[in-house]
């Protein structure tokens, strides 16, 4: 099932045309499952999974996004064009163009909630896998969570040459708990 992904801008994002509502905007850019994108103040492209409470950067994210805002009744009150380079907003434009991002975006996690703490509890682990798992993520600032992915979803290249039985050894109980209930 697809569904319309919806975009936000912060309040102090300056390249928004003057009078444009900051939210209800809505995209098909991306990957249709009712995902949310922010944009920051500083243009930084943000995504929401619509099945987690994650946060998502890209250091790579390029292309155009076509923004609409309706009336409630199908009516487009407005369309813009955000052009996206590099994970960031950088032009706005009202003029309709080719939609999508220019390859598949890398995303990884907004480093806030990279680091193992004791307050990631196993439902935090298991939405960080199903997130891998759904946006292929590539990019982790801890080396347990990497291996945490890795483990749960047989994915060898994130090993990066540690052996599977050191790897386990490295995880926490929490850890080890998500790996064998994030399918579920």
């Amino acid at each position: 099932m697809t569904a319309i992904n919806s975009l936000c801008f912060d309040s102090g994002f300056s390249l928004l045309p003057s009078g444009m509502p900051l939210d209800g905007w809505q995209t098909m850019s991306g990957s249709l499952n009712g995902d949310a994108y922010h944009v920051m103040e500083d243009g930084a492209l943000v995504l929401k999974p619509s099945t987690s409470n994650l946060i998502l950067r890209s250091n790579d994210a390029s292309g155009v996004m076509n923004l609409s805002v309706d009336d409630g009744n199908g009516r487009r009150l407005y369309q813009l064009s955000a052009k996206v380079h590099l994970g960031k907003v950088i032009h706005i434009d009202p003029v309709h163009q080719p939609d999508g991002f220019r390859w598949k975006p890398t995303w990884f996690l907004d480093k806030s909630i990279c680091e193992p703490s004791p307050g990631n509890d196993v439902e935090e682990l298991v939405a960080i896998i199903r997130a891998c798992n759904a946006y292929r993520l590539e990019v982790f600032d801890s080396e347990q969570l990497r291996l945490m992915v890795a483990l749960a979803l047989c994915r060898s290249d994130l090993l990066k040459g540690t052996p599977a039985a050191l790897a386990w050894r490295k995880l926490t109980p929490s850890q080890i708990a998500a790996i064998s209930t994030w399918w579920y």
